[in-house]
């Protein structure tokens, strides 16, 4: 079997954990968008501590 290259392996990596945020965040954020998602973690926890 032959070795995967290093980036390879970093974008499946990547992917994954792209993979997991999109679908976990809407089980952990509040629902400020239709679907829950990135955009509301940010909003709900960023925006609030930059004003």
């Amino acid at each position: 079997m032959h070795k995967l290259p290093v980036l390879t392996v970093f974008l499946l990596a990547a992917l994954s954990v792209m993979t997991v945020f999109i679908c976990l965040s809407g089980a952990f954020t509040p629902r400020d968008t239709e679907y829950g998602s990135g955009k509301a973690v940010f909003k709900h926890y960023i925006i609030p501590y930059v004003r």
